[in-house]
């Protein structure tokens, strides 16, 4: 890893092997004398988190006694709501992001499981080896040795998905281009099921109801414009038909929901790249 910079993030795609249950691997390094705030943005996806430098304490959502403390290496998700911390000097951080579906083909347990809870992955598992992997990635300084050890690491664990499992994920990807389209009710026709368990197997196999996915992909839709246009003043009218608000106070609900801030406050600090960053590449 380049550590002649102050700060350093660097994201990389899985191998070819692991893609169907992890998404993206995302390393944050940071060499600044001063304590800086980080924010991961939500993503809706649960993600294992390792830690080399000093624990970290991370406020998730708005809520000042929501905090947990990053130790060496801890799974959290789906993250729902914008996750804050102060980086400090020597930070040196490695996210393994997971598909919306990644954390049952891996672990092969249900998602809500987790239920937004800061757990160790060692938990998870009857086998005792992430303690291992975190010796073995604090070991390799570089950015893609690391990447290459959590490919080989992750291979052996991974599952093929049943049909629901591989049905679920392709209407994931169908309800992330429309929006009008009801998930459940299509599920519960395709499979001749019934739409609660249609519901039921949505939230074992990814962790949220239909209904919260489509107000995420809803708000991440705004919030990837205003990233495109953060040194300009946007139509917010125009932002809340395009997209499917009510009004301009629904739009505010999302934003105060998943990052705790206004459209007009974030949009300030979108032009801060040392303030936002994501576990994963935004669409």
């Amino acid at each position: 890893m380049d550590q002649q910079s102050n700060q350093l993030e660097l994201y990389a795609r899985p191998a070819t092997g692991v893609r169907s249950a992890i998404r993206h691997i995302y390393s944050f390094w940071s060499g600044v004398e001063q304590p800086a705030e980080r924010v991961l943005l939500p993503n809706f996806q649960a993600s294992i988190i390792f830690n080399f430098g000093r624990p970290h304490t991370m406020q998730v959502g708005s809520k000042q006694n929501a905090t947990f403390t990053l130790n060496r290496v801890a799974i959290i998700g789906p993250i729902k709501q914008a996750i804050r911390f102060q980086s400090e000097a020597g930070a040196d951080m490695l996210s393994v992001n997971f598909s919306f579906d990644g954390f049952y083909r891996f672990f092969n347990l249900p998602v809500q499981e987790l239920n937004g809870h800061v757990v160790h992955p060692d938990d998870l598992l009857v086998k005792k080896c992430f303690s291992l992997l975190w010796e073995q990635l604090m070991e390799a300084t570089d950015h893609q040795d690391r990447v290459a050890i959590v490919n080989k690491f992750a291979e052996p664990y991974l599952k093929a998905g049943d049909n629901a499992l591989n049905h679920v994920a392709d209407l994931i990807t169908l309800c992330q281009k429309q929006l009008h389209l009801n998930p459940v009710k299509l599920m519960a026709k395709e499979q001749r099921v019934s739409e609660r368990t249609a519901q039921l197997r949505f939230q074992k196999y990814v962790g949220f109801s239909p209904k919260e996915f489509a107000r995420f992909v809803r708000f991440q839709r705004v919030l990837n414009e205003l990233q495109t246009t953060a040194r300009s003043q946007p139509d917010w009218y125009d932002f809340v038909e395009r997209n499917g608000y009510y009004d301009q106070s629904h739009l505010i609900h999302d934003f105060a929901h998943f990052v705790g801030q206004s459209p007009t406050h974030l949009l300030h600090e979108l032009g801060n790249e040392r303030l936002y960053c994501a576990p994963y590449a935004l669409p």
